[in-house]
């Protein structure tokens, strides 16, 4: 199944629990700026325009891209960047108080992933949220190559420069969006400083 069916497929979800937990722990104190990485047809993105966030939002598939723009007003379009790239091509981004990515960073090239995480790395704002997930070694599509893998250890060591992390694991036998059951190993992070 190709990225576009994808998100035709998705398109409908609600806005992910990683990210409304994510904002739970943003403070008043710091700035609406966020980046998505990932963010496909854009339904969180469209849910942080819609919290008065100004959002920097990166994806790689062209439709995705089409699809969050036909749903902007004129206000919501100019609080959006959008960054048309795949991760291992990025070379810089803005500084956040949100970084967020749901399901996506796994899908950056292993041989790229150490680059890609210095561009992630230097977004991080002074006060910063970050929240992601990552697929642990025993995810189906990290076994075969698909997808790239992370331990818990490797997790932490990445994220040394945050004092809190909140961690949960899953692992389980389960759907994908586009239909047979996988394997999932999959840490839900969110990081706060």
């Amino acid at each position: 199944m190709s990225w576009s069916e994808y998100f035709e497929k998705i398109k409908n979800r609600p806005v992910r629990k990683l990210l409304l937990n994510a904002l739970r722990e943003v403070s008043e104190d710091m700035p609406k700026t966020a980046i998505e990485l990932g963010s496909g047809p854009g339904i969180d993105t469209l849910h942080l325009l819609n919290e008065g966030w100004s959002v920097t939002a990166v994806e790689k598939e062209s439709q995705g891209i089409q699809m969050l723009k036909a749903q902007l007003s004129p206000e919501q379009n100019s609080k959006l960047d959008i960054v048309e790239s795949e991760f291992e091509n990025l070379i810089n981004l803005p500084k956040a108080s949100l970084v967020y990515s749901a399901l996506s960073l796994p899908f950056c090239k292993a041989d790229a992933f150490p680059q890609f995480w210095k561009v992630i790395d230097s977004s991080f704002g002074e006060k910063c949220v970050f929240a992601t997930n990552f697929f642990g070694p025993e995810d189906d599509w990290v076994k075969n190559g698909m997808c790239t893998g992370h331990t818990k250890e490797q997790i932490r060591e990445m994220l040394k420069s945050f004092p809190t992390i909140k961690f949960a694991e899953d692992k389980e036998m389960g759907k994908t969006a586009t239909g047979p059951d996988k394997f999932w190993h999959v840490y839900h992070v969110i990081a706060i400083r």
